[in-house]
């Protein structure tokens, strides 16, 4: 069963400093729901990482240290492999792993922590 896993980084606040909201047609006045303080420099973001397969989604992680081999595999400990009970069918424990080439996932420490879990890896085009 193919699975696949990446991060993501959210912004906390809208790229452009624009907040979407539903209000009723026709003048209202001004409250808190309307009109949103605003954040220089960005507001901060939050960076995520998650897996799914063709079974559903599995565990969601947030980050919030610097992204490197060893907290990779840290993570692929926790989050992917508990993951693995409800993302592959009953009975079966082959698990091919989809991953870019980001320099994390391709480390040595990352490579030995898959080879050493019988962790498979889709092959990924360079482009």
């Amino acid at each position: 069963m193919t699975g696949a896993a990446d991060e993501t980084k959210l912004l906390l606040v809208n790229a452009h400093g624009r907040t979407w909201y539903w209000r009723e047609p026709g003048p209202q006045p001004l409250c808190t729901q309307t009109v949103k303080p605003s954040k220089k420099f960005g507001g901060g973001s939050i960076l995520l990482w998650g897996c799914m397969s063709a079974a559903g989604v599995g565990n969601l992680c947030g980050i919030f240290v610097t992204m490197t081999g060893s907290v990779y595999t840290e993570i692929l400990e926790r989050h992917m492999l508990r993951s693995t009970a409800w993302l592959l069918p009953r009975g079966c424990t082959d698990l091919i792993l989809q991953q870019d080439n980001d320099p994390k996932h391709t480390s040595r420490r990352a490579q030995r922590w898959l080879d050493e879990n019988h962790v498979a890896t889709l092959a990924w085009p360079v482009q």
